[in-house]
């Protein structure tokens, strides 16, 4: 939960993010809701870009016997990762101002 807690100050979002998955998935469905029609896109990408970057990292730990990277760490792919995808035509995560 660390990393979704750094995701919502680089992406300036107000709201608390929950504490377990659960609560995760009703918020961002909440969250969604209010935000503007031409960013959801954005928001959405977003969303699932952290959510697949943190299960990829699970996965590498469980199968890869990788050792864990700490939140900043992962937080950095996340943005990297991001700004590929803006560089490679995701225009709603671009007008998001993803980092």
């Amino acid at each position: 939960m660390q990393v979704w807690h750094q995701v919502r100050e680089v992406l300036n979002l107000h709201n608390a993010i929950p504490t377990n998955l659960f609560r995760l998935l009703d918020w961002w469905l909440n969250k969604r809701s209010g935000v503007h029609s031409w960013q959801r896109k954005g928001f959405d990408s977003a969303f699932m870009l952290v959510s697949w970057k943190i299960w990829k990292e699970c996965n590498e730990r469980v199968f890869a016997r990788s050792p864990p990277k700490d939140a900043s760490q992962l937080l950095h792919e996340i943005i990297q990762e991001g700004q590929l995808w803006c560089a490679s035509g995701a225009k709603h995560l671009a007008a998001i101002s993803w980092p």
